[in-house]
Protein backbone atom coordinates (compact mmCIF):
# COMPACT_ATOMS: atom_id res chain seq x y z
CA UNK A 1 0.00 0.00 0.00
CA UNK A 2 1.32 3.37 -0.99
CA UNK A 3 1.56 5.87 1.92
CA UNK A 4 0.20 8.60 -0.37
CA UNK A 5 -3.03 6.62 -0.73
CA UNK A 6 -3.32 6.44 3.03
CA UNK A 7 -2.67 10.18 3.32
CA UNK A 8 -5.32 10.87 0.68
CA UNK A 9 -7.77 8.66 2.56
CA UNK A 10 -7.06 10.44 5.84
CA UNK A 11 -7.45 13.84 4.23
CA UNK A 12 -10.80 12.80 2.72
CA UNK A 13 -11.98 11.64 6.14
CA UNK A 14 -10.86 14.94 7.64
CA UNK A 15 -12.84 16.82 5.00
CA UNK A 16 -15.86 14.63 5.69
CA UNK A 17 -15.67 15.37 9.41
CA UNK A 18 -15.32 19.08 8.67
CA UNK A 19 -18.33 19.10 6.35
CA UNK A 20 -20.53 16.95 8.62
CA UNK A 21 -21.76 19.79 10.89
CA UNK A 22 -22.83 21.83 7.86
CA UNK A 23 -24.71 18.84 6.41
CA UNK A 24 -26.34 18.17 9.76
CA UNK A 25 -27.43 21.80 10.06
CA UNK A 26 -28.94 21.76 6.57
CA UNK A 27 -30.71 18.47 7.31
CA UNK A 28 -32.06 19.86 10.59
CA UNK A 29 -33.43 22.96 8.84
CA UNK A 30 -35.03 20.82 6.14
CA UNK A 31 -36.62 18.58 8.76
CA UNK A 32 -37.94 21.61 10.65
CA UNK A 33 -39.36 23.09 7.45
CA UNK A 34 -41.00 19.77 6.63
CA UNK A 35 -42.59 19.56 10.06
CA UNK A 36 -43.94 23.11 9.72
CA UNK A 37 -45.30 22.37 6.24
CA UNK A 38 -47.01 19.19 7.46
CA UNK A 39 -48.43 21.10 10.40
CA UNK A 40 -49.85 23.83 8.20
CA UNK A 41 -50.93 21.80 5.18
CA UNK A 42 -51.46 18.39 6.72
CA UNK A 43 -54.82 19.01 8.34
CA UNK A 44 -56.74 20.15 5.22
CA UNK A 45 -55.11 17.41 3.16
CA UNK A 46 -56.02 14.82 5.76
CA UNK A 47 -59.59 16.10 5.86
CA UNK A 48 -59.89 15.76 2.06
CA UNK A 49 -58.48 12.26 2.15
CA UNK A 50 -60.89 11.33 4.94
CA UNK A 51 -63.85 12.60 2.89
CA UNK A 52 -62.70 10.47 -0.04
CA UNK A 53 -62.38 7.42 2.18
CA UNK A 54 -65.88 7.97 3.61
CA UNK A 55 -67.33 8.27 0.10
CA UNK A 56 -65.52 5.11 -0.98
CA UNK A 57 -66.85 3.28 2.09
CA UNK A 58 -70.40 4.37 1.29
CA UNK A 59 -70.07 3.23 -2.30
CA UNK A 60 -68.72 -0.12 -1.15
CA UNK A 61 -71.68 -0.47 1.24
CA UNK A 62 -74.19 0.29 -1.55
CA UNK A 63 -72.42 -2.17 -3.85
CA UNK A 64 -72.47 -4.82 -1.11
CA UNK A 65 -76.20 -4.31 -0.58
CA UNK A 66 -76.91 -4.54 -4.31
CA UNK A 67 -74.81 -7.69 -4.69
CA UNK A 68 -76.69 -9.23 -1.75
CA UNK A 69 -80.01 -8.49 -3.45
CA UNK A 70 -78.81 -9.93 -6.75
CA UNK A 71 -77.51 -13.03 -4.98
CA UNK A 72 -80.89 -13.56 -3.30
CA UNK A 73 -82.70 -13.11 -6.62
CA UNK A 74 -80.37 -15.56 -8.32
CA UNK A 75 -80.91 -18.12 -5.56
CA UNK A 76 -84.70 -17.79 -5.90
CA UNK A 77 -84.56 -18.09 -9.69
CA UNK A 78 -82.26 -21.11 -9.43
CA UNK A 79 -84.64 -22.75 -6.94
CA UNK A 80 -87.63 -22.12 -9.25
CA UNK A 81 -85.73 -23.51 -12.24
CA UNK A 82 -84.67 -26.58 -10.26
CA UNK A 83 -88.23 -27.19 -9.09
CA UNK A 84 -89.46 -27.02 -12.68
CA UNK A 85 -86.80 -29.50 -13.79
CA UNK A 86 -87.78 -31.87 -11.03
CA UNK A 87 -91.51 -31.44 -11.81
CA UNK A 88 -91.20 -32.18 -15.55
CA UNK A 89 -89.51 -35.59 -15.32
CA UNK A 90 -92.14 -36.82 -12.85
CA UNK A 91 -94.94 -35.64 -15.15
CA UNK A 92 -93.26 -37.37 -18.08
CA UNK A 93 -92.83 -40.58 -16.07
CA UNK A 94 -96.56 -40.62 -15.17
CA UNK A 95 -97.60 -40.40 -18.83
CA UNK A 96 -95.70 -43.59 -19.75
Amino acid sequence: MDPRDLDAWHSERTLERAAAPARHAVAAWLMAALLVAVGLLGQPTTREAMNGIVELRQEAYVLDQRLGQLSAQLAIQTAHAASRLVAFPSAAAQSH
